[in-house]
């Protein structure tokens, strides 16, 4: 527990610097209008190297579980180094002001701006079926089908290769002229995964389903992090980035925890359900935001 608190305060304190800082160079060179090509495709190499971090961590489980996460510290050591000498990091207007002064001062201009109350309870609301979903999937192939443990890995793997191939649909939607466009297609296609996991009653098919929503989940996270960018101010990205993750992680805790709860009570079914109402209730969510809030874009500086 203690080394989970400690790592999700390692997360939320760099968590919104990384994409931030890949917006930025974007304004820089001037290739904002480019986004949706740009964004999908560097999504795609990251799942590429998911999927070789899986596989060689599949590899090393079997000399020990502990190989993984000696593997792991190094590699975010290493990673943070890189960061620290190679970051154009955006600070806004707060040079010269303690660490103190601007959490506060960032803290406030957040829980202030509507736009990002709304795209905070969106996100949480989405998070709901992304977190029965992973809490789920592994529990349900293993007791429901008698799937083989040593086969998860290479599911992960499967399910890394559909986040590419998620990431590859995404960049055909450039050419769409609403951009919450492709958030919607995700959704419903997530909603239509979601279906037909809780009607298969067999191993593969279920493992299909599974895949589509993977695909699914892509297609979402990559378009929202397009359109997101445009309700954002230069100023306040990388802090706003962290604050939207920190209460993500904090409400995924939760909701882990919760999921948990209601699975071992009510059964994997009424789990798959719950995940279905969420991922139907956050389509809700989103269109309240694009009525209320769809044209208060900022500029991208």
């Amino acid at each position: 527990i203690v080394s989970s608190v400690i790592m999700a305060v390692g997360l939320a304190l760099y968590s919104g610097s990384p994409v931030a800082w890949f917006y930025d160079i974007m304004v820089k060179y001037d290739m904002v209008s480019k986004r949706g090509e740009i964004m999908p495709k560097m999504t795609m190499v990251v799942k590429g190297f998911a999927i070789a971090a899986n596989g060689i961590s599949f590899v090393l489980v079997l000399y020990s579980v502990k190989w993984p996460l000696f593997c792991g510290v190094l590699l975010s050591f290493i990673i943070g180094v890189l960061y620290l000498c190679n970051f154009e990091d955006n600070k806004g207007k707060t040079e010269g002001m303690s660490f103190g002064k601007t959490l506060l001062l960032f803290s406030g201009k957040f829980l202030k701006d509507g736009r990002m109350r709304m795209i905070v309870i969106y996100d949480g609301i989405s998070y709901v079926a992304t977190a029965f979903f992973i809490l789920e999937w592994q529990l349900y192939l293993v007791n429901e089908f008698g799937l083989q443990k040593n086969y998860i890995g290479l599911i992960l793997i499967l399910f890394m290769f559909c986040m590419m191939i998620g990431g590859y649909i995404s960049s055909k939607f450039v050419g769409l002229k609403d951009v919450f466009s492709g958030t919607y297609i995700g959704k419903a296609v997530m909603a239509v995964s979601l279906a037909m996991i809780f009607f298969s009653h067999n191993l593969i098919l279920s493992l299909i389903s599974m895949s589509i929503f993977e695909i699914s989940l892509s297609i979402c996270s990559i378009t929202e992090s397009i359109w997101v960018n445009d309700y954002i101010e230069a100023d306040n990205r990388a802090s706003f980035y962290s604050a939207m993750s920190a209460s993500l992680k904090l409400f995924g805790f939760i909701i882990i925890l919760l999921a948990g709860h209601v699975v071992d009570r009510y059964g994997y079914i009424f789990g798959w359900k719950v995940c279905f109402v969420a991922n139907f209730v956050s389509v809700l969510a989103l269109m309240f935001f694009v009525k209320r809030y769809g044209k208060n874009k900022v500029e991208a500086r």
